[in-house]
């Protein structure tokens, strides 16, 4: 049984690009690829997704995915916006995103029925705590997934 931890978030300053897609990993993986081909820092940056449509709910429409960054590219201007602070109920998923929508799944369909705990229209986010470098580290993914709550 999946428990989330309650969390704030501070609202914080991203630098991004978007797709629209029915929340398939290969494109969101093409985002992630083009969207680091810019000059990040190695460190002291945060990567997040934001997920503007509810991917399990709007089967049949393309949900808008930003990949971010908390820091200006040094190669490009990216465009900016503001991840909205506030309460979520933050889910832990380990591994390979190939699996994360079996995460999904389990708190769609277990426990946000369960959790008496009302839900805001903000989107959702990802963030990426532990990412993988190579093919061969992606079970040591770390990725959290933050649903907002009122």
């Amino acid at each position: 049984m999946l428990e989330p931890e309650i969390v704030y978030l501070k609202p914080l300053q991203v630098y991004y690009q978007s797709v629209k897609t029915y929340y398939n990993n290969e494109e969101i993986e093409v985002l992630w690829g083009k969207f680091m081909e810019n000059e990040f820092p190695h460190s002291g940056i945060e990567y997040f997704g934001v997920i503007a449509d509810e991917p399990l709910i709007k089967t049949e429409i393309n949900c808008r995915y930003d990949a971010c960054a908390s820091v200006q590219s040094a190669s490009k201007i990216l465009p900016s916006k503001t991840i909205f602070g506030g309460k979520y109920a933050r889910f832990t998923h380990k591994g390979s995103y190939e699996t994360i929508d079996d995460t999904y799944t389990k708190i769609y369909s277990r426990w946000i029925f369960n959790s008496g705990l009302e839900f805001s229209h903000t989107p959702i986010i990802e963030k990426y705590e532990r990412h993988a470098e190579h093919e061969d580290d992606q079970e040591e993914q770390l990725t959290y997934i933050l649903l907002p709550l009122k």
